[in-house]
């Protein structure tokens, strides 16, 4: 059954993984090649060239909610790449 809205529970903060989320502040998110170079880097694998903007999205926490500690929703506004900026 999916979360509706009206059983959420709008935070200020949620802690995931020890870290602690702030509503209005910036986050650096994971994507495929983020992960992908940190398993490499793991595994001592060679590293492929990348472009910066390949590993670092940066988001801007607007909202914090949730329905449980297991089921954490955030809306965010997504950032530009230094390198995608004229």
């Amino acid at each position: 059954m999916p979360v509706s809205e009206h059983n959420q529970t709008n935070t200020l903060y949620y802690i995931v993984n020890g870290v602690k989320y702030f509503n209005e502040s910036y986050v650096h998110v994971a994507n495929n090649s983020s992960i992908a170079r940190q398993k490499a880097m793991k595994n001592n694998d060679p590293l492929q060239q990348r472009k910066k903007s390949e590993d670092n999205w940066i988001a801007y926490i607007l909202e914090i909610r949730a329905s449980d500690t297991y089921h954490i929703y955030t809306y965010v506004y997504w950032m530009y790449w230094p390198d995608k900026l004229p």
